[in-house]
């Protein structure tokens, strides 16, 4: 799993999760919902992602995903933050999108689209909690981002838009689901298998990285055991 997660194989995940849950959501709408949901075509909405995912991802990843991380679980703060992020986008919210302004669906569709990014959002921490590299988040934000501009329908309504909105973020939710239950809620097996050699050491280890940053803190709150059930402990823990 540690080679599944090695470089070049984190860039590949970091640029295709969201263009390919996309491209199996919206022809499978369109072809057993309505054809209104056949994929855009407009090629430069990938550059929309660009100055995006390279300016917020020093804020979100940089410097608020760790120090959230410092009172709770990788997973639990990638939510928080991921709502937080939904937050970030309320004064925009009916500016996105192909089938603005959305009217009576904006409220529908806002809480479509913060399921949909705070999804990304645990995605993203997962990225970087098994790289350790803001540049890799800053690469996936760009990708979901752009992907999002290039491949929605151009011909939805406001309903049909918050339709397949909800049915991307249940499918980014999934792909979630299948990750917390490989990697557990520290989203990284590196961090949980580091903390059964903790207690064995005198001294932490010098290297104030994420990884070992959250082996302390969660080693803190794991019961005192010798045993090699030290990381499900760590993987647990809230």
């Amino acid at each position: 799993m540690d080679a599944f997660l090695s470089f070049p194989y984190t860039v590949v995940l970091a640029l295709l999760i969201s263009p390919c849950l996309i491209v199996a959501v919206l022809p499978y709408m369109k072809t057993f919902v309505s054809a209104v949901f056949a994929p855009g075509t407009f090629i430069l909405g990938i550059a929309f992602g660009i100055p995006a995912g390279l300016l917020e991802e020093i804020g979100w990843t940089g410097f608020a995903f760790p120090k959230m991380c410092t009172n709770r679980s990788p997973f639990i703060a990638s939510v928080w933050l991921g709502l937080l992020w939904g937050l970030w986008h309320l004064p925009a919210i009916d500016f996105l999108g192909t089938a603005t302004p959305h009217g009576q669906y904006l409220l529908p569709y806002f809480i479509a689209f913060t399921a949909v990014i705070a999804a990304i959002r645990v995605l993203i921490g997962w990225i970087y909690l098994n790289s350790n590299s803001i540049p890799l988040a800053q690469m996936m934000h760009a990708s979901s981002t752009g992907a999002l501009v290039m491949l929605s329908p151009p011909r939805v309504n406001a309903a049909q838009e918050v339709l397949w909105y909800c049915v991307y973020a249940a499918a980014l939710w999934l792909t979630v689901g299948l990750i917390t239950v490989v990697f557990g809620r520290l989203l990284s097996i590196s961090v949980a298998a580091a903390g059964a050699t903790w207690r064995r050491r005198k001294q932490p280890r010098a290297d104030h990285s994420t990884h070992w940053r959250l082996v302390e803190i969660h080693r803190r709150k794991a019961p005192d055991s010798s045993t090699e059930s030290a990381p499900r402990h760590l993987r647990l823990s809230d």
